[in-house]
C-alpha cells in the first residue's frame, strides 16, 4: 500500500541526541535504521492532520491533552501508520475503546435512542467472529500474505525476547485463534519496520508465510 505523506519531511526530527533522521525523497520516505518507526509516524501524523484539534469532537486542546487514536485499533490488526493515525482528545480516545472510526459514529448515533450498550455487543461478537475466521478488521488491500524467509532484518540485537510481554501476549493470542496478532509491516524491500517481535514469534512457530503489509513508498536505508 501507499501511506498517505506530506511533499516534505526535515532530517532529524525526532531524537537528535540519538541522531535519528528521515526525509522524504521522490515521495519515498527514507528513514534510518535507528529510528523508531512508530515515531516517525507518529510525527508525520501531527505534521499532516494537525496537533490542537480533536479529530472525533473537533474540541481545540493542548498539546499536552493531544493523544493519537488508531482508526482500526491495535487490539484488531490496526497498525501504526498515517493513514491508521488520527489525533484526538483523551476523553474520545478513551470513548471510541477498541472500535473503528465507522462503528463509533453509529455508537455515537445509538446513544440519542439508548440502544448503544446492544450495538456495541454486536460489534465486539462481529469482531470475534473475524478472529475465528483468521481475519483481521482491516481493509483487505492493506494486507497480503508473504514468506516468512523473504522478510528481511537489518540487525538483530540479543536479548531474551521470549521473556518480553509482547511476545507472552502473542503467544497466548496465537494459541487461541492460530494467526498473529497483527500484519507485519514491512517498507519496499521487505525490510521489517514494525511488529519485530511477531516476526521472531513466527519464525520459532516454524510458520511458512505470515500477513503483511507493505509499504511502497517507505524504505529503510
Amino acid at each position: 500500500m501507499i501511506i498517505s505523506l506530506p511533499e516534505k519531511f526535515p532530517i532529524g526530527t525526532f531524537n537528535k541526541q540519538q541522531n535519528n533522521q528521515a526525509f522524504i525523497e521522490n515521495g519515498i520516505l527514507k528513514i534510518s535504521r535507528d529510528c523508531k518507526f512508530s515515531n516517525i509516524m507518529y510525527e508525520l501524523t501531527y505534521m499532516m492532520k494537525g496537533d490542537q484539534i480533536c479529530y472525533y469532537c473537533g474540541k481545540t486542546i493542548s498539546k499536552k491533552e493531544m493523544t493519537l487514536d488508531h482508526v482500526y485499533p491495535r487490539d484488531f490488526g490496526g497498525p501504526s501508520i498515517t493513514d491508521n493515525l488520527v489525533p484526538c482528545c483523551q476523553e474520545c480516545n478513551c470513548d471510541k475503546n477498541n472500535f473503528t472510526h465507522q462503528q463509533y459514529k453509529e455508537i455515537l448515533l445509538a446513544r440519542q435512542n439508548g440502544t448503544a450498550k446492544q450495538l456495541k455487543e454486536e460489534f465486539y461478537k462481529k469482531q470475534e467472529e473475524l478472529r475465528k475466521q483468521k481475519k483481521y478488521n482491516l481493509p483487505e488491500h492493506w494486507i497480503e500474505e508473504m514468506k516468512l524467509s523473504e522478510l528481511r532484518i537489518l540487525y538483530l540485537d540479543s536479548f531474551n525476547y521470549k521473556a518480553t510481554k509482547k511476545y507472552k501476549d502473542s503467544k497466548k493470542f496465537y494459541n487461541i485463534y492460530e494467526m498473529l496478532r497483527r500484519p507485519i509491516v514491512v517498507d519496499r524491500k521487505n525490510n521489517i519496520l514494525d511488529e519485530f517481535i511477531l516476526y521472531l514469534f513466527a519464525r520459532d512457530k516454524k510458520l511458512e508465510k505470515v500477513p503483511i503489509i507493505k509499504l511502497e513508498n517507505v524504505q529503510i536505508r
